[in-house]
């Protein structure tokens, strides 16, 4: 008898589990694993939040870096034409000039009693060559003695001239405009015809030279534009032009040597500093995406994007990093979303809805 009973209370049990099962009593239905219930295709779970920003259009740039010594676009150092004492120095160091300026004089007391002398000697042969001629339309005098007065005269004069120059010599001036450094000599000092005195540099451009290797000779050419930075200002890049390419190459370093003008209006630059050159070679279109949607596994870089609220996969090539973004070549759209939040976890077809940053998992 019991083991009827419980024979009878085991079929009842498998009844309403079977009734269960096939939602045949109200109130019990299952869910298909096929369909999703306010959640992803994969099982149900709720969607990812995520943040996502806009694929933008970019260009890659394949620059070429060199380093260069700055010189001023004119330089000079001026040296004593002649022997003597430095008089006076009528200049101070940094401080700009004129073409043809005086910035050093040398002692002239000797030169000017010259010049006087051969001033006076210069008129005395006026006047003798003026008698003689004179003389020669009345038939008072011989040609010969013309001849010999006129030739007095041109050597009084040839004299002259000499004379003026060494006291000119005495003067040095500044062949053209510009800055004038530390005099290299002070009042008082004995020069000779070969002493430094001073330098005069015009620095309203910079010539900065560099070396390229001969592979990219093909790649640059006159009047290509540079960026160049040096170490006293190293946020500001100056920029300029290439001026001339060197007609060899160095067959010891397989190099070639260029010159690029730097613009110096606002006299930032100086000759003899090191400058980062810069030179743009060539461009190329790709994608700016976010650094920090970029990942790597075994195939390479990819990236995730939200295509009509589920993940999805985009391959990607890097072709250049930047300081606050990367450029890559990818199969997608410029302004598709690209997720930048919120993809640790997701596979491909996890559904996916947007949030506000703040709000991302």
């Amino acid at each position: 008898m019991r083991i009827w009973t419980q024979l009878v209370a085991g079929a009842a049990i498998a009844a309403v589990g079977w009734a269960m099962y096939s939602g045949a009593l109200p109130g019990f239905a299952t869910t298909d694993a096929s369909t999703p219930a306010g959640g992803d295709p994969g099982g149900g779970r709720p969607a990812t939040p995520i943040v996502t920003e806009p694929v933008r259009e970019g260009s890659t740039q394949n620059d070429l870096r060199a380093i260069g010594t700055g010189t001023a676009t004119r330089s000079v150092t001026l040296v004593a034409r002649s022997a003597g004492l430095v008089e006076e120095i009528p200049v101070s160091a940094g401080e700009r000039v004129e073409p043809g300026q005086t910035v050093v004089r040398l002692d002239a007391d000797d030169e000017r009693i010259a010049l006087e002398q051969a001033r006076s000697i210069r008129e005395a042969t006026d006047a003798t060559l003026g008698r003689y001629e004179r003389l020669a339309q009345s038939g008072n005098t011989t040609q010969s003695q013309v001849d010999d007065a006129r030739a007095a005269a041109r050597a009084a004069a040839a004299d002259l001239e000499m004379a003026q120059l060494a006291l000119d010599r005495r003067t040095v001036a500044a062949p053209f405009g510009g800055i004038v450094g530390i005099p290299k000599v002070a009042q008082g000092d004995l020069v000779s015809n070969s002493t430094e005195l001073i330098t005069v540099d015009d620095r309203t451009a910079i010539r900065v030279d560099f070396e390229i290797p001969e592979r990219h000779i093909g790649s640059i050419e006159v009047g290509m534009p540079v960026r160049a930075r040096t170490p006293s200002d190293a946020g500001v890049a100056a920029s300029g032009e290439i001026v001339a390419i060197d007609s060899r190459v160095d067959p010891v370093s397989r190099t070639v040597a260029v010159r690029a003008e730097l613009d110096n209006a606002d006299d930032r630059l100086r000759p003899g500093m090191s400058f980062d050159v810069t030179v743009g070679l060539s461009t190329r279109s790709g994608l700016i995406i976010p650094p920090m949607a970029i990942q790597l596994d075994r195939d390479g870089a990819y990236f995730w994007t939200d295509r009509d609220g589920v993940a999805a996969r985009v391959d990607a090539r890097i072709l250049q990093r930047l300081d606050d973004s990367i450029i890559v070549d990818a199969d997608i759209a410029v302004g598709a979303p690209v997720i930048v939040q919120g993809f640790q976890g997701i596979r491909a077809g996890t559904a996916v809805r947007h949030v506000e940053p703040a709000n991302a998992g």
